[in-house]
């Protein structure tokens, strides 16, 4: 293990000198790097090797950010991952115990296209108080994206965009679960998407479509699975519904086929959505029509076609 601060890499991880070059380079050099407690200013994306293991001594303590005016990070229209991987389907990639926090519009967090052996594990990509407004994904995974993610929490409550994603998953077909995922507060017309994926498994999701008190924030649907086939989502809760005058569905499944969502749940008191009645739990667009599923109901077992092949 190499850790960032020490001899010969010197990271300052003091909240104002750029450690682009001393991190990348104990990457380059190292398979396990180390970021101990402090602010990892960056000028520049970070680019893991296929067999990179980065760490931090805990989400709280260890934070990459982008420094601001930085070239990378300086365009809103064409941002940057914070953190960036090589696109290979056989990559052991590792990230862990620590914060991307991207709090400004050129940049955002993390691009993943490392596949099936890779882990993401306790990263915090939590984006508040966030300056100006963003139109792209902040955790992007594509390519030969994939692997075990765990606990992936996800927040911004700032003004962004219609195509603002928390996390968006596009034309993967590696093996990708998460255990655990919980998006809240986006303000694109969708929170999360996955686009032309498969083989996707999410074990368990807590959501928020609405930021209690500010209505303005919600309500978007929470996830949408578009194009996509062998999926499965196991448990789903959390203070989701939607408002009146918002788009009246949590869950969005446009044309997609082998997939199965099981225990779906939401919050109790309804009072900060509308009439449970006149919103649906699950739209389904399907070439035959559409499916709801209404808000009043919480289901046990919704299936269409079977999900096989994934782990």
């Amino acid at each position: 293990m190499t850790n960032v601060r020490a001899a010969p890499y010197s990271a300052m991880g003091d909240g104002a000198t750029d450690d682009s070059d001393a991190i990348q380079r104990a990457i380059d050099k190292n398979r396990i790097v180390f970021l101990p407690k402090g602010r990892y200013k960056i000028s520049r994306p970070l680019c893991l090797r296929a067999n990179s293991i980065l760490f931090g001594v805990g989400s709280n303590f260890a934070e990459l950010t982008p420094i601001a005016g930085a070239p990378a990070f300086s365009n809103a229209a064409a941002a940057n991952p914070l953190v960036d991987t090589v696109d290979d389907a056989n990559a052991t990639t590792q990230l862990g115990f620590l914060q991307l926090r991207a709090l400004i519009p050129g940049a955002y967090a993390l691009r993943w296209r490392a596949g099936r052996q890779s882990v993401v594990r306790n990263v915090s990509f939590h984006r508040w108080p966030f300056s100006g407004s963003a139109n792209y994904a902040h955790v992007l995974i594509e390519g030969n994206g994939g692997g075990r993610w765990f606990n992936l929490a996800i927040g911004q409550a700032s003004p962004s965009g219609p195509d603002y994603r928390a996390q968006l998953v596009q034309g993967t077909r590696q093996p990708l679960a998460i255990y655990m995922f919980d998006p809240e507060h986006a303000r694109g017309d969708v929170m999360t998407e996955f686009i032309d994926t498969a083989n996707v498994s999410l074990y368990g999701v807590k959501g928020e479509t609405m930021e209690i008190g500010n209505r303005e924030s919600g309500t978007r649907p929470l996830i949408r699975f578009r194009n996509s086939r062998n999926f499965r989502l196991f448990g789903f809760g959390g203070i989701i519904g939607a408002a009146d005058g918002w788009p009246p569905y949590v869950l969005d499944l446009d044309n997609c086929t082998d997939f199965v969502l099981s225990n779906f749940g939401n919050q109790k008191d309804f009072g900060f959505f509308g009439d449970p009645e006149k919103w649906n739990a699950v739209r389904d667009t399907t070439p035959d029509g559409v499916v709801l599923t209404p808000g009043a109901e919480p289901f046990v077992l919704y299936r269409r076609g079977t999900p096989s092949g994934m782990r």
